[in-house]
């Protein structure tokens, strides 16, 4: 699946991205508040952005042409420099694990440890790398999605069901007790009736360019063709930044939750 992702700055800062898929499109947070706010009315009324946007802003001629779809999006801005990526949204492949895998640990942090037996650094990434090109468990790459600028990734989501977790989980239970890992607890992130967005990560480079609202966005998408009603997540109770932005694309914390004995909100979007 292809998408455009639209950055635009103002005083050579980022202001905001309008990400294009298909069937519609996604505004990503703006740090300027008056340009979210005109954007906002523009984006809601396509082809007649009202006489007051009008009057605020100057309208650009430009827009941009979905791919395989008729919708066309026209954008606004005023006196900002544009910058258009085209972002295809893949299936992870085994030889994506050199991109991938230090992702995963950059968002999972210490989970990391605990899922693959070790502690060093090394140990962990190579680990998790015998994971990853496994079919078997949560970090496989049959169970990952890569956003990627032509062959390079620039961020990453991790994505499966409740009822399979229960499987992966044993088949890692397993693997651990074969190495002999000083700790075999695997911590249920998920309920059955769910699908779950285990990690979403962007490539350092590749930040604050709306790259992570849209492996978001495709993940909604993909939970809808799949027949589930429910699409979970969790994310520790000290990241508020990361609360309110899952809580602006529709998640509403539901429970508590516990993971390596850390606590998480967890967050759910029904459809």
């Amino acid at each position: 699946m292809s998408y455009k992702v639209l950055n635009f700055r103002k005083n050579n800062e980022l202001s905001f991205s309008i990400i294009a898929s298909g069937i519609g499109f996604v505004l990503a947070q703006s740090r300027f508040q008056d340009i979210r706010r005109r954007l906002y009315l523009l984006t809601a009324s396509i082809w007649h952005p009202p006489k007051e946007v009008n009057d605020a802003i100057k309208i650009s001629p430009f827009t941009q042409k979905l791919e395989s779809s008729s919708i066309f999006v026209i954008l606004a801005y005023r006196k900002v420099g544009i910058l258009t990526m085209s972002i295809t949204i893949r299936q992870a492949q085994p030889q994506d694990a050199h991109a991938v895998v230090p992702l995963i640990i950059d968002a999972i942090g210490d989970i990391a440890n605990r899922l693959t037996g070790e502690q060093s650094a090394k140990a962990v990434e190579q680990e998790l790398t015998v994971l990853f090109k496994r079919e078997d468990n949560r970090h496989s790459y049959l169970n990952t999605f890569v956003a990627a600028q032509k062959e390079q990734v620039l961020g990453i989501l991790v994505f499966y069901n409740g009822v399979d977790a229960i499987h992966m989980d044993a088949n890692l239970v397993k693997w651990l007790e074969e190495k002999n890992a000083p700790s075999i607890i695997i911590d249920k992130e998920a309920h059955e009736d769910e699908y779950y967005i285990d990690t979403i990560c962007v490539a350092p480079e590749a930040r604050g360019k709306g790259i992570g609202t849209l492996l978001l966005q495709f993940a909604i998408e993909e939970t809808e063709k799949r027949g589930y009603t429910k699409l979970s997540l969790n994310v520790e109770t000290e990241k508020e930044g990361a609360r309110r932005l899952y809580e602006r694309m529709g998640f509403v914390i539901t429970e508590p939750w516990s993971i390596i004995d850390e606590p998480f909100h967890h967050m759910v979007k029904q459809f």
